[in-house]
């Protein structure tokens, strides 16, 4: 049974301290991240582009975040999220708008 609900559907804009929190989080989880960018007006597409290979293994929070940033910055006009794979359950366990 799940004990707390994150939904974050509208949040304001993450500071750095608050997405190293949530990124934090999803390691802490156990959960594979991936990168995607999409250059669509719609940010509920189906389709979006993956950011370099899904960081299969990794608990290092910086290597996240630098990911993160490289994404960003190779595509400053794209809207880049992150994706949380719950690799036991077979599911996505979190998807968040970074830009």
């Amino acid at each position: 049974m799940c004990t707390h609900l994150n939904v974050l559907s509208y949040p304001s804009p993450f500071s750095p301290e608050r997405l190293t929190l949530q990124v934090d989080y999803l390691l802490q989880q156990g959960w594979t991240a991936a990168i995607e960018h999409s250059d669509t007006a719609y940010i509920g597409s189906d389709y979006w582009d993956l950011w370099n290979m899904p960081l299969f293994g990794s608990d290092k929070l910086n290597q996240v975040l630098s990911e993160l940033n490289a994404c960003q910055q190779a595509y400053p006009d794209h809207h880049v999220r992150l994706v949380g794979f719950d690799a036991r359950q077979q599911t996505v366990g979190m998807v968040m708008l970074v830009k």
